[in-house]
């Protein structure tokens, strides 16, 4: 069962395991926008940390100090008020440690912002080019950053369909903000 669940989760999670290891550590959904559950379990009686650390290592949460671990826990993290960005899990196991990294996103896009909601992004993911479709939305500007904000490509709108070049972009994860005076709507690209 425990082989199945891991299977499963590497569909949808970041994950930290090898066939021959004793101990598992999961978070999933990655990305994540509100709820992230996170999993562990050891086939031994092991002493564990759990931290989450922004990019800088500065500690964000400390979720568990010390706590013996003698079967499986599962925490479910509510990161309402974290701020949209990467983070990484760092699981401390009998003095070794195994990272994570994470990735939250807000609730953005078509819940909130209903006028812009008639933009496309495709193919999401994407590798070498990804095309906007504005439908009945005609912006100004769209620019692509990288979830610290950084621009790393603008362009004013050239029509109703605009197809973008992207190979200079590393993978990872991107967001498209889409602008239209003081209007603004985000979608997300995923760069294989």
């Amino acid at each position: 069962m425990k082989n199945l669940t891991f299977f499963l989760l590497m569909l949808v999670s970041a994950s930290v395991y090898a066939q021959n290891d004793s101990v598992y550590f999961a978070a999933y959904p990655n990305p994540f926008q509100q709820q992230l559950h996170i999993a562990i379990d050891s086939l031994d009686s092991d002493t564990v940390s759990l931290d989450m650390l922004d990019v800088t290592g500065r500690t964000v949460k400390q979720f568990v100090n010390g706590l013996v671990l003698s079967n499986g826990i599962s925490l479910l993290y509510d990161g309402d008020t974290l701020q949209e960005g990467v983070y990484f899990l760092r699981l401390q196991i009998n003095g070794e440690s195994r990272v994570l990294k994470i990735i939250k996103i807000n609730n953005i896009g078509l819940q909130e912002q209903e006028g812009l909601a008639t933009a496309e992004v495709f193919p999401n993911p994407a590798w070498e080019k990804v095309t906007i479709r504005f439908g009945e939305w005609v912006g100004e500007e769209i620019q692509i950053t990288d979830l610290q904000g950084k621009v790393i490509l603008s362009r004013a709108v050239e029509g109703e369909l605009m197809e973008l070049d992207i190979p200079h972009l590393k993978a990872g994860h991107y967001l498209i903000h889409l602008i239209k005076g003081a209007d603004r709507s985000v979608r997300h690209l995923i760069r294989l």
